[in-house]
């Protein structure tokens, strides 16, 4: 009698041990992220390639939640502790002409828009791109680096390999950029934009030296990218903003009849924190734009400037950037696509 209870117990634990394992092992996953997908000709199926972030687990299956036009999927963990067994990447799906938009689960009941179509009924990620900068593959002087894509794939001899394989088949990053049309050419020192019908590719060659390479998809804004320091630029985002610079100098340079009086044209030479210096050309009390030279206005400030600006002192400006120019973060563009607002002394 003793016996037979120590197997039923026995029995009863390990059951117990197994289901819980199967409970721990086998859930749904929060962090898979789209790597690649592909339409069928008939469009009437698409195959989804897809991958974790964590550095551990696989995923075995994928289901469709009900209830929505669209589609909703939630991915399952492979049984076991990092076990490949009926790992899958790749999934088939059936796609309605009524459907618009995929999303995969991401935890506590929230999914995250993966693909949707656009106004021409093709299927494209969404735009809701942060423009944040992943590093992708490092070469001998410079490195590539992708925007809102995970991986970058192209055709080679009509098989999809990625970018990497490709190079690693001692192919030159140069060959397949010259595959690429030729999109337009900055004024930077001659930074490149490229593109095809899948990816858009920013070869840098700016005058601080910079030659790394971003690629994103075919729809990606450059002025955004470019904001958030691509090519290791330095842009200027809000239409309002503030600088400090110190005053060196300021010396009148002009006297101007305008309206039956004699309007002094100042220039004030400004440095900032890293010794760059501008010379700026001012006015007091002009409520017009004064036209100092081909296409460019003195600045009008206020007359109580005039006593206020004094040589050797640090100020803290206030801009107006009007228009929305895409501004760098120099001293001299500054002042030449912004408006001074307001000018305080830096005690």
């Amino acid at each position: 009698m003793k016996k037979k209870n120590i197997i039923i117990l026995t029995v009863v634990v390990i059951i117990a041990f197994i289901t819980l394992f199967i409970l721990i092992t086998g859930r749904a996953r929060t962090d898979v992220y789209l790597k690649d997908y592909e339409i069928s000709s008939d469009g009437k199926k698409m195959t989804l390639n897809i991958g974790v972030t964590n550095s551990s687990g696989y995923v075995r299956k994928m289901k469709r939640t009900s209830g929505s036009t669209n589609y909703y999927y939630t991915f399952y963990s492979t049984f076991g502790i990092n076990s490949k067994i009926g790992a899958k990447d790749t999934f088939t799906i059936d796609i309605d002409e009524n459907v618009d938009e995929i999303y995969f689960y991401t935890g506590d009941g929230g999914y995250k828009l993966v693909l949707q179509k656009d106004i021409n009924d093709n299927w494209v990620r969404p735009s809701n791109c942060n423009y944040e900068f992943k590093e992708y593959l490092t070469l001998q002087d410079k490195k590539i680096f992708t925007i809102c894509m995970d991986e970058v794939y192209l055709k080679e001899n009509a098989k999809k390999i990625t970018l990497k394989d490709y190079l690693k088949d001692n192919n030159d990053i140069e060959d397949f950029i010259n595959k690429l049309e030729h999109y337009t050419t900055l004024n930077d020192g001659g930074t490149k934009i490229y593109k095809n019908d899948d990816i858009t590719l920013i070869k840098c060659n700016t005058l601080d030296g910079n030659k790394d390479i971003y690629i994103g998809s075919n729809n990606l804004d450059t002025t955004e990218a470019f904001k958030k320091g691509m090519c290791g630029k330095k842009f200027i985002n809000n239409t309002k903003f503030e600088r400090i610079y110190k005053l060196n100098k300021i010396e009148i340079v002009k006297e101007i009849e305008l309206d039956d009086k004699t309007i002094n044209l100042y220039k004030l030479e400004l440095s900032d924190e890293l010794g760059n210096v501008t010379k700026i050309p001012v006015v007091y009390g002009v409520s017009l734009g004064l036209l100092v030279d081909e296409n460019k206005f003195a600045h009008t400030l206020k007359e109580e400037y005039l006593h206020l600006l004094q040589e050797g002192n640090y100020y803290k400006f206030a801009f107006n950037n009007k228009y929305g120019e895409l501004i760098k973060e120099d001293i001299k563009e500054i002042f030449e696509k912004c408006g001074i607002t307001k000018i305080e002394i830096v005690k």
